[in-house]
């Protein structure tokens, strides 16, 4: 049997025996303290052992086992046994003796294994089911969850779209319909505040007029609005609008009302820069105009009266039909009236699209395919697209600073352009580009390699589009028809020149410079659009903001370009050459296609792209969220991040 129980002195004993009549064979003491422990195994034999019957005494023996645990002695002398016992076990089974009483002692009873713990037994598999887990996640993310989503979808009618919409932050959202003007909360979907308002009347409804076909009701860009446009600027901590003939403030925290700037009468134009609104009106159709200047930061108005001169009549004469120069130019600009009188008119015709081209046409091929048609479209267009007349015209300006600041008079060859920036002002003429400082001082003027695109004359001098030049980051960009110019806006000196034709825009960011623009040739750069050139892609170049070197280009991607904080988006809306045939052939309108897309800042790489019919009125930013405004739809894009 084995026996296991405790020394008096704490050891632990265990070892096998066989019982003579109930008992120890042998006598037993303590391998630590040297204590008889006789009388102990003793009596664990008697309470191992079941009562037996009397019978013939079986041969007495005795069998100790030494586990390896036991600690050894210092010699291990021979046991005598009785002439009963059998043969003694192997040495190595032996129990020590103790030294004083000679008597062998127990041996300790060996520490069982502990069973190994849990991460143990079950490292390996948990590993497998992180890293599994891990690489899922990363399939997920990089095929679904970095993708972009709707977060917030806004429908309105076609008889009160949404006349404007602008990010206050990534949660709060400025909208801007005919009846009402609120900041919603998207996280929430709930209306932070709201002011009813109510625009005025444009025209009275026209019971003759077009009924709008089923495609136009359903397009998103269709509206029969016919109340008169309300236009909305944030400065600061408030909103200002224009209902009619007030100007009203309100609060972007609360929507409180403040200041209310009546007008004198309709409004004929407006121009809005960081510091202000200049509005124009006229009374009377051959009266003076009236200047109202509204301050953002102090809320005040101040008024001006001007008189312009007369437009020269011109005579008519029968067949003359050949381009003519504006006799006379009238902008109002920020703060800046400008007059130009035409002094000589110079009007220098530029080649014809396609006249550079040598070979057949596409339209001339004999056998066309399916795969030609692309071509022929684009062909088609350019063949019915001229070259533009170039205005290089001597015109006396005239620059009047009605709120305060010097007035400027001189002579220009080209028709006058007037753009005010953050900290100078900017004539443009033809070849020539002077800077004015805010107080209307004169302080450079720079010689240009062409002039600026006629899409900029025309545009942005009737008050849209984006201007031919930007000023950020300590830098001034001009853009002409066939090089954009880095200078410094204080002397006019170039920090350096990189030659593209067709720019458009200019956007910076820390440690770099976005420059939308197109694959266009020099021999396309007099088209009224640059993009009607043969296979005339749009491009967007990374530059160096230093020197100027192009890091990177990406073809067909954007028009338009946005930076807001580590991400870079690009968009281009508008429709392809393949659907203007088509829809000039069946006499219809072709529809438009937005393509936004997210880029890689540091390769040009698309990490995505999200497609939409028809063409926004308005895109912005804030981090890894996208505001569409479109007259009848707003939609906020959202995509995860590491």
């Amino acid at each position: 049997m084995t026996l296991k129980f405790n020394c008096p002195c704490g050891t632990r004993i265990g070892f096998d025996v066989e019982p003579e009549n109930g008992r120890m064979p042998m006598a037993l003491a303590c391998p630590e303290c040297g204590a008889d422990l006789t009388a102990i195994a003793n009596g664990e034999i008697a309470a191992q052992t079941p009562p037996v019957s009397a019978g013939p005494s079986p041969k007495p023996s005795m069998r100790i086992v030494r586990h390896p645990e036991a600690s050894e002695a210092a010699s291990t002398p021979k046991v005598s046994a009785p002439a009963n016992v059998e043969a003694a076990e192997p040495a190595s089974v032996r129990p020590a003796e103790t030294r004083a009483s000679g008597r062998p002692t127990a041996p300790r009873e060996r520490d069982e294994p502990k069973p190994p713990g849990f991460l143990a037994r079950h490292g390996f598999r948990l590993a497998g089911i992180a890293v599994t887990a891990a690489l899922g996640y990363w399939v997920w993310f990089a095929t679904v969850g970095s993708k972009p989503r709707v977060v917030v979808q806004m429908e309105a009618p076609s008889s009160a779209p949404f006349l404007a919409a602008r990010f206050l932050a990534a949660d709060r959202l400025l909208v801007l319909t005919p009846t009402r003007l609120a900041v919603k909360s998207l996280s929430a979907d709930t209306e932070v505040w709201g002011v009813a308002i109510e625009a005025p009347e444009r025209r009275k409804r026209d019971e003759r007029r077009r009924v709008p076909d089923s495609d136009e009701v359903e397009n998103p860009d269709y509206t029969d609005y016919e109340g008169e446009a309300i236009p909305l600027h944030t400065a600061g901590k408030s909103a200002w609008i224009r209902l009619g003939t007030n100007v009203l403030q309100f609060d972007l925290a609360s929507g409180k009302r403040g200041a209310s700037i009546p007008l004198p009468d309709v409004v004929l134009e407006e121009s809005v820069d960081p510091n202000g609104w200049l509005l124009v009106t006229r009374p009377f159709p051959l009266g003076p105009q009236f200047l109202t200047r509204v301050d953002f930061a102090s809320a005040n108005a101040e008024t001006y009266r001007f008189t312009p001169p007369r437009i020269p009549v011109r005579p008519l004469i029968e067949g003359d039909d050949s381009p003519k120069a504006d006799p006379l130019v009238i902008a109002t600009v920020g703060n800046t009236v400008l007059q130009a009188r035409l002094l000589e008119q110079v009007l220098v015709p530029t080649g014809k699209a396609g006249e550079a081209d040598s070979g057949r046409t596409a339209l001339e091929k004999e056998n066309l395919r399916a795969s030609d048609s692309g071509e022929v479209a684009g062909e088609f267009l350019r063949q019915n697209t001229g070259g533009i007349v170039e205005d290089l015209s001597r015109y006396e300006v005239t620059l009047t600073r009605p709120f305060g600041g010097a007035a400027w008079k001189g002579t220009v060859s080209g028709r006058p352009l007037y753009v005010p920036l953050a900290s100078v002002d900017l004539l443009f003429a033809g070849k020539q580009v002077t800077a004015f400082d805010r107080s209307g001082n004169r302080l450079w003027q720079a010689a240009l390699g062409s002039s600026i695109a006629q899409r900029h004359l025309d545009a942005y001098g009737a008050g849209s589009g984006a201007p031919p030049a930007f000023e950020t980051g300590g830098r001034l960009y001009v853009l002409d028809r066939t090089t954009v110019h880095a200078l410094s806006p204080r002397t006019g000196e170039a920090a350096w020149r990189l030659p593209t034709v067709g720019a458009s825009e200019v956007v910076a960011a820390p440690g770099a410079l976005y420059v939308a623009t197109t694959s266009a040739g020099p021999e396309d750069a007099n088209l009224d659009d640059v993009r009607d050139g043969k296979n005339v892609r749009p491009l967007l170049l990374s530059v160096d903001p230093a020197t100027g070197a192009v890091r990177w280009q990406a073809e067909w991607v954007a028009d338009h370009a946005s930076v807001s904080g580590t991400y870079l988006y690009g968009w281009r809306a508008g429709t392809s050459a393949l659907d203007e045939l088509s829809a000039a052939m069946n006499q219809g309108t072709a529809r438009s296609m937005l393509h936004l897309s997210r880029l890689d800042p540091a390769k040009g790489s698309t990490e995505w792209t999200w497609h939409r019919k028809g063409s926004p009125q308005r895109i912005e930013a804030i981090g890894n969220r996208i505001l569409i405004h479109r007259p009848r739809e707003i939609t906020v894009l959202g995509f995860r991040t590491w």
